[in-house]
């Protein structure tokens, strides 16, 4: 048995060994008499074992309570990357299609964090200039382009620390809350400026803890509190850096719960607020990011009856309360999120 496409069924002509043929949808082959095994060879050859690669995939990132934007849109990356090289395609519009298919699905898969369809959408539109090649000439293009993406990421990071050095005084109390990795990456330029921090707990999932934990371990001095406890403490703060999960058009951001909370009572005291960001955090769809909820037993696993209970994980702070959104070519005023989401190719040769 193997594999084809019939692009006309008109030129269909029969041979000796046969008497007739019908079309039937592949959910009915197992109920056909046909030759032995031919059911199991056609779902190796199909794209079915694929489909369902990409479905547990995506199971894997809706499941997954701990990483960040950022870190999902790079595993994103990565299950795309492994694809290509296990791929099957016999041409290249074939593996397009497939990738194309793994990328619509991946980027529904969590609503909160646009870095996630942002990345997947710029990787299509490189991806669509591959349609001419042979398949092993795409095999290799997009192998490549995938590792660039990858790479853009990475370096985003630096960018992005080395243009929030520049507006932090040295000796600050820096507040952050929640954990990612960008958050992470700019402890070490915190550490060379001789800052202190308060971190809070980040309920629900107290990743703030983990936030804690390496930057005690760099040696830096750190304080631990209560989301309860932040406003309080933004009294001895200098300033404010807090995770971004999605920036919208209009300059507001989604991001850890208990964001948009700590940024007003910052904003009533005079504390400078930033959001650590990348322009793939940018929502380019336009379409309001949705806030996810999640289990309500992690408020309360019994609650009496007649309680509603709400286990949001993420807010939106709107753009009046945002000092800076610090992107790997600069720190963006709120206002100007719009102008750089309809001029991608200003920020990088991705888009």
């Amino acid at each position: 048995p193997f594999l084809c496409e019939v692009h006309d069924p008109s030129k269909i002509s029969l041979d000796w060994e046969n008497t007739e043929y019908r079309w039937f949808s592949p959910e009915d082959i197992g109920g056909l008499d046909t030759v032995p095994g031919l059911e199991e060879v056609y779902e190796r050859v199909s794209r079915i074992p694929f489909e369902k690669e990409v479905l547990r995939f995506v199971q894997e990132l809706k499941n997954d309570r701990e990483s960040g934007a950022r870190q999902l849109a790079y595993k994103a990356l990565l299950f795309l990357a492994g694809s290509v090289r296990s791929s099957n395609a016999a041409r290249a519009s074939v593996l397009l299609d497939d990738l194309f298919h793994a990328c619509h699905e991946i980027a529904g898969a969590r609503s909160s964090m646009s870095m996630i369809p942002t990345t997947l959408e710029l990787l299509q539109r490189d991806m669509r200039s591959f349609s001419s090649f042979d398949i092993r000439g795409a095999l290799s293009e997009v192998s490549l382009l995938i590792k660039g993406h990858v790479g853009e990421m990475d370096a985003s990071l630096d960018a992005a620390a080395g243009w929030l050095e520049k507006v932090i005084v040295p000796g600050s109390a820096v507040l952050l809350h929640s954990y990612s990795s960008s958050l992470i990456h700019a402890l070490p330029m915190l550490k060379h400026k001789g800052c202190s921090l308060i971190v809070t707990e980040s309920r629900p999932g107290f990743e703030g803890r983990a936030t804690a934990r390496v930057a005690a371990d760099m040696g830096l001095p750190v304080r631990i509190v209560t989301d309860a406890c932040a406003a309080d403490e933004l009294r001895k703060a200098d300033a404010v850096l807090m995770r971004v999960d999605t920036i919208e058009i209009d300059g507001s951001v989604v991001g850890k719960a208990g964001s948009s909370r700590i940024a007003m009572a910052a904003h009533a005291l005079g504390v400078k607020v930033y959001f650590m960001g990348e322009v793939r955090k940018i929502n380019i769809s336009g379409r309001p990011a949705d806030l996810e909820e999640y289990d309500r037993a992690e408020v309360w696993d019994d609650p009496p009856a007649g309680i509603d209970i709400g286990n949001l994980y993420f807010d939106r702070t709107p753009a009046g309360f945002i000092t800076g959104i610090v992107l790997e070519k600069g720190i963006a005023e709120p206002g100007r999120i719009g102008e750089i989401a309809r001029s991608m190719l200003a920020f990088g040769g991705s888009a």
